[in-house]
């Protein structure tokens, strides 16, 4: 079952964002241009494809979605481009993780609307006005020259606890569970204040509570279905206690440090570790690096 909102008014969470974005919306609606270029950042699950996928919705145009991790090259991103119409989106996730040589010639395509082929650049052809949404967990890895071409850049935050709950409260009606106010808040505080953490875990719990027959889902329900996962009741994961684990060994300590001693691929520290943990207050980053708070 699909829990996610279909337009930007019903999108809980990242209130001045979705503001800003309907403001620019309601503008092109009445001057018939082109939505501008959007790089949306921000960690892992906090609503980056939603919000582009609902703005779609609200603009009633066709959208080419891509990862960035699955494109080779200048080839693996051609066929979304000759696939674009005009006012249409191309939406591309993780878009840090695209070489280098092809965000140079995404600067042409999406400022000039031009896909230059040929080992010079000698073969143009033209492309219709379109807009341009990428996403990332890392912003900092993309170059300055190219983030300069997005008009409007928004970063998405963690959700609160309230917006959380606002979002669990609406889902359990979805999925037709019942939940005690206990068990809503041991799924809540076991999310790490992402929303997709939250929804995927009320689908699990939904189908736990089917098989065992369970009419109203208590705490001790949720409590089983967490250590199923190997998941406590802060949501800390089996990548979260070994990073802490190690850090607390080598601390001050580096990103390549963490990698070596984890064992933990650098992006999933960087995108899903270290900002719950952050977020949280138990990890800090100085210049000599990452210490226990």
């Amino acid at each position: 079952m699909n829990l996610r909102p279909t337009h930007l008014e019903h999108i809980i969470g990242q209130q001045k964002t979705i503001e800003a974005i309907q403001t620019n919306l309601k503008a092109v609606q009445k001057t018939g241009e082109v939505f501008p270029h959007m790089l949306l950042s921000g960690p892992a699950g906090t609503g980056k494809s939603l919000i582009c996928e609902a703005l779609a919705n609200e603009l009633n145009r066709p959208i080419e979605i891509a990862n960035a991790a699955n494109l080779s090259g200048f080839k693996g991103i051609l066929p979304y481009l000759m696939r674009v119409r005009p006012h249409s989106i191309l939406f591309v996730d993780e878009v840090h993780r695209l070489g280098p040589r092809l965000i140079d010639s995404l600067l042409t395509i999406i400022e000039q609307f031009r896909v230059d082929l040929g080992e010079d650049g000698n073969v143009s052809f033209p492309l219709p006005e379109f807009t341009f949404v990428a996403a990332t967990t890392n912003k900092g890895k993309l170059p300055n020259t190219f983030i300069d071409r997005f008009v409007l850049k928004y970063t998405l935050k963690l959700y609160s606890d309230e917006e959380l709950t606002e979002i669990v409260r609406g889902n359990i009606k979805k999925l037709e569970i019942k939940l005690s106010d206990g068990a809503i808040k041991l799924v809540v505080d076991s999310s790490r204040q992402t929303p997709r953490i939250a929804n995927n875990r009320l689908l699990w719990i939904r189908n736990y509570s089917i098989a065992h027959s369970i009419p109203i889902v208590e705490s001790q329900h949720v409590e089983k279905c967490l250590h199923i996962e190997d998941i406590d009741k802060n949501g800390f994961t089996y990548n979260d206690r070994k990073y802490l684990e190690e850090l607390k060994k080598h601390q001050p300590a580096g990103i390549n440090t963490m990698v070596a001693v984890t064992n933990i691929e650098r992006d999933t520290i960087e995108s899903v570790v270290e900002p719950f943990l952050l977020t949280s207050g138990i990890i800090k980053k100085t210049r000599k690096g990452r210490i226990l708070a």
